[in-house]
């Protein structure tokens, strides 16, 4: 048997315990502590939601580039093409002579009457000039 104050650098360690050293209590099974969760990478640049974009004639910042603007408008970037576009509807006049190409009928040919018919406009219009002087 082992004295109460043997082996113990504090005297009220082993107090109590007279009997030999028994076999230590089993320790429960616990889970492990769940591991953190990694850390939250940085915002990347193209997340955020804000724009600016820098205006090469006059040096200004604006919200959106001329040609994203008429892009989105469905109207061409350039001025002839908006100008062509608010009296004509270009996509169908693309489509009208993409199907005349594929139509080999609709091209007529020149005939021998037809050409008569010019030559005859031709000199009536040159006999009308001279008239007129």
């Amino acid at each position: 048997m082992k004295q109460p104050h043997e082996d113990a650098p504090n005297p009220y360690y082993s107090y109590g315990a007279l009997e030999e050293e028994a076999a230590p209590e089993p320790v429960a099974k616990t889970k492990p502590a769940p591991k953190p969760a990694p850390p939250k990478p940085k915002p990347v640049v193209s997340e955020y939601k804000q724009k600016t974009y820098i205006n090469v004639l006059n040096g200004r910042t604006q919200a959106n580039p001329t040609d994203a603007y008429w892009a989105a408008k469905g109207i061409p970037n350039d001025p002839s093409g908006r100008m062509l576009a608010h009296y004509l509807d270009i996509d169908e006049y693309q489509e009208k002579m993409r199907l005349a190409k594929m139509n080999p009928t609709a091209k007529k040919k020149t005939t021998k009457k037809m050409i008569k018919a010019f030559k005859k406009k031709k000199e009536d219009k040159k006999r009308r000039r001279i008239l007129m002087m």
